[in-house]
């Protein structure tokens, strides 16, 4: 159909049961939970380039290994939820091949395969993409016991979303977002810039607070010959980052990683510094 002012616009997608929130810089939790959402989005789209949120049910017993590109990142043990999770799992630029590997107790070994490919997640020129949803994440749709809490999320989510492509290379977005931490009810504005930059992706944005915080962030994600680099600012002033308690912080990081070839084997190498 034809958006009008914002656009040719894709088919729209609708969602209620267990759903992801939507993933921001700054503001953002995709934990999934029990809501619903309308979205125009491409379904393969993910809504932060630069990390995402792996989980899956984890009976009692089992245990789960996380591996992006043949190297191993975490564990991960069932809990009361009978759920794995592996929160802000760090994406290169390219192809991340990503396992799940489950042993059971009694020998059983399950595999998860997934391809996720930074730098093809950017807004097409001229089109619009939009993302309205509300859940309370990581409560199911049916629970037979009261599931534990989680402190470094919000009880509750609500977001609606606008992105734009202005070029083959460009996109804006801006989103709005209320949020349920503890006993605050808070509200956000989110206003992002992203460009692909050869074999590089950058992302600027810039957030606002209700109760007055504010916070910025840059980042670029890139592949330069055989390493890849991802170097990241964050500025934030009383601010509630990504749901969880309100801070002060300023840091800046730089990871690089390069696969080194042993023999007939590759051993990833990995390097990070903050300042």
């Amino acid at each position: 159909p034809d958006g009008g002012l914002l656009g040719p616009l894709h088919a729209t997608h609708m969602g209620v049961g267990d759903v992801e929130g939507f993933d921001s810089a700054l503001t953002g939790s995709v934990a999934a939970g029990r809501g619903g959402v309308v979205t125009n989005r491409p379904l393969t789209a993910r809504t932060a380039f630069d990390r995402t949120r792996i989980e899956g049910d984890l009976p009692t017993g089992w245990e789960a290994e996380l591996y992006r590109n043949g190297e191993l990142l975490g564990f991960a043990k069932a809990d009361q939820s009978q759920r794995y999770v592996f929160d802000d799992v760090q994406l290169l630029y390219g192809e991340n091949r990503i396992k799940v590997v489950l042993y059971g107790p009694q020998g059983q070994i399950r595999e998860r395969n997934q391809l996720l490919d930074v730098g093809q997640d950017n807004v097409p020129k001229g089109k619009t993409w939009y993302w309205v949803g509300a859940n309370q994440p990581s409560r199911d749709l049916v629970t037979l016991e009261k599931p534990p809490d989680r402190q470094a999320l919000p009880k509750a989510q609500a977001t609606a979303s606008l992105e734009h492509g202005l070029d083959s290379r460009t996109s804006v977005g801006v989103l709005a977002r209320a949020m349920l931490i503890g006993d605050q009810h808070l509200t956000f504005v989110e206003g992002t810039l992203r460009r692909s930059v050869g074999a590089a992706m950058l992302e600027v944005s810039a957030s606002r607070e209700s109760n007055g915080g504010t916070a910025a962030h840059a980042q670029i994600l890139g592949k330069f010959g055989p390493v890849y680099v991802n170097a990241e600012a964050l500025i934030a002033n009383d601010f509630h980052l990504r749901g969880g308690d309100k801070q002060t912080e300023r840091d800046g990081r730089l990871s690089l990683d390069v696969p080194v070839k042993l023999g007939k084997t590759l051993m990833p190498a990995h390097a990070e510094m903050h300042v």
